[in-house]
Order: structure tokens, then sequence, then C-alpha cells
């Protein structure tokens, strides 16, 4: 799929995005993270430039950024509702496998403090908190 097909809906949720190497999670920008936009003048101008990229969305701890819960296990959606006593809000949400994906949230000043998580840090590593300067691949 052209990386201008994979944009278009991330860009429609206003989620920050840079250019992947073609069937990689690798980023093709050093400075990634400087470079992350919305601004659809740049996607098209990577689109011209890398039109087989892979996409990836950016965590942005700021106001008006985006975080990511990336779940890695058919068990914790529902062993976080148990654990917790509330039911995950709907959010925009990406499945890259069955029982895995990743669930979109506006930046708060609460997400903000969280930090990133990564998997090994969590209870039986099958989860991970993106909220500044990582990135997913859409």
């Amino acid at each position: 799929m052209p990386f201008i097909d994979i944009a278009r809906p991330l860009l429609e949720r206003n989620i920050p995005i840079i250019p992947l190497r073609p069937k990689s999670k690798i980023a093709l920008l050093e400075n990634w993270p400087d470079v992350a936009t919305t601004d659809l003048n740049q996607i098209q101008k990577w689109s011209e430039l890398y039109p087989e990229a892979n996409c990836g969305c950016v965590a942005l701890a700021k106001p008006g950024g985006i975080w990511v819960w990336e779940v890695d296990s058919p068990d914790v959606v529902q062993r976080c509702e148990k654990e917790t006593g509330q039911k995950i809000p709907k959010t925009y949400r990406v499945r890259s496998r069955i029982g895995r994906g990743h669930f979109y949230w506006k930046a708060t000043p609460e997400s903000i403090l969280l930090g990133n998580l990564a998997q090994g840090f969590v209870k039986h590593e099958d989860f991970s908190v993106r909220i500044d300067r990582q990135y997913v691949v859409a």
C-alpha cells in the first residue's frame, strides 16, 4: 500500500507520522522525533520521495499530541478492565494481529506524567505505553 494511503486515516485523526523503511519498523529519517508531522504538504513530499515507505505514528507529550497503548496479547484488555474495574473507553484502534494492536489517546497532563513504559517493566510483559518521542508502526 502506498505511503500516502497508509497516512490518510492517521492524518484525519491528527496523529503525527513519519516515514519508515519499506516493510520495516525502522525510521527513514534520523531526526524523526523532530520532524513527525500532520502537515499534508510534508506528507505529500515524503510520499513522492518514499512512495513505498511504511508509516510510523509518533507519540508526543504535548498539548494536541497523542500517546499509544500497544497491546501484544489478547488477555491485556480483559485483564486491565478486571484489575481496574473500568471499561477501556472507545478510541481509535488499529489491530496489527488478532489480540494485538494499538489504542490511540490524546495527550493529557496525566498521561504526560506517566511517561514511556516498556514491556519489560510491566506484569506479563505484554503491553507498552508510548508517551513521548516513541512510535508504533501504522
